[in-house]
């Protein structure tokens, strides 16, 4: 089979040039970063609630002696840091 510059030419007409532009993104390769970057978001979300609960419970003794409040009282400084923080968390993933 002889190959001439004609039948080159036909054959290049007929498939389509690939596309190589190097700053394209393969749509994958942008699903799988987004993924990443959401959990890292999610990451930092937890480490962030952990922190303020942590800062909580480290300042309880102080909260307990410069006001005066009793254990039932320090429940409720409890239960009010954690619902105000969960309240937050509904409202953060409806936008």
């Amino acid at each position: 089979m002889r190959i001439t510059l004609r039948a080159i030419i036909t054959c290049a007409m007929i498939i389509p040039k690939q596309q190589t532009d190097s700053r394209a993104i393969h749509p994958d390769r942008r699903s799988e970063r987004s993924r990443w970057v959401a959990l890292v978001v999610v990451c930092l979300g937890q480490l962030m609630s952990l922190l303020d609960s942590t800062i909580v419970n480290v300042a309880l003794p102080s909260i307990q002696r410069d006001l005066h409040f009793s254990q039932a009282n320090l429940t409720w400084v409890l239960n009010g840091s954690g619902t105000g923080a969960s309240c937050c968390w509904p409202a953060d993933s409806a936008t």
